[in-house]
């Protein structure tokens, strides 16, 4: 149950989830509403240039979505998993950036209605104790909520991920792969940005049992992808990090 600005009573977000487990397969099925308030830095930001703030953003509510996936445990291999799952509802008041001709063509998180469907599909296989493999992959169609509506700007259709971690006594080290499929700058689905993979990398060294030493490279390939058209991401760069903890 929330409560938002302008709203005259409170409002009831209800779901409901089955799950049904034998052996190795387990089968859930969902169906319901939920609520998503807007972060703080799409509300109250200091403004850059080209973009606005909108404190007037309203939450985003899921309006009974339905879905439904199995989970397989493999007996090819031990701690060997997939699952699948399918989803398909609608989203009122979605937060999306865009291009807004109200603010003279500046950036500014505004509400859309769309409809989202698709499924997504994950493998995890860990041939012995101290390595795992996992993959990932994910179809999503969100469009705007009107006949014939387009994928949302800069949404891909497709993504997917792929990672290893191999642990050896107090080191640690892991690779992923992320794959960002096609989006489209316009709503007329013509001059796609192109689809691009990073490649990120860690080795990680813990030195007692409450400090931990981590060195990261993330884009090892220095793509400098653009995720939106002119706007490239920074490339190649590297991060060290030191984490202390307590008893």
């Amino acid at each position: 149950m929330d409560m938002w600005t302008d709203l005259s009573s409170p409002v009831v977000s209800a779901r409901a989830d089955l799950a049904w487990q034998h052996a190795g397969t387990e089968i859930t099925a969902g169906f319901g509403n939920g609520v998503t308030v807007p972060v703080l830095a799409d509300l109250f930001f200091r403004e850059g240039n080209g973009v606005r703030l909108n404190p007037d953003l309203r939450p985003e509510r899921v309006r009974w979505e339905i879905e439904g996936g199995v989970r397989q445990e493999l007996g090819i291999l031990a701690g060997a998993s997939l699952s699948v799952r399918g989803f398909k509802g609608e989203v009122g008041d979605m937060v999306l950036w865009g291009l807004s001709p109200a603010y003279g063509f500046v950036w500014t998180p505004r509400n859309f209605d769309v409809r989202r469907e698709g499924g997504e599909f994950s493998l995890s296989v860990r041939p012995f104790h101290q390595l795992a493999i996992t993959g990932s992959g994910t179809i999503a169609s969100v469009t705007r909520d009107v006949p014939n509506g387009s994928q949302v700007l800069y949404r891909p259709l497709g993504t997917a991920d792929a990672g290893v971690l191999w642990q050896p006594g107090p080191w640690s080290f892991d690779a992923r792969w992320h794959y960002i499929g096609i989006r489209y700058p316009n709503s007329s689905g013509i001059n796609p940005l192109p689809a691009f993979g990073l490649l990120d990398a860690a080795i990680e060294r813990r030195i007692t049992q409450f400090l931990l030493l981590r060195g990261e490279v993330h884009d090892i390939t220095d793509r400098r992808a653009e995720f939106i058209a002119g706007f490239p991401s920074p490339g190649r760069s590297f991060t060290l990090s030191l984490t202390a903890g307590t008893p």
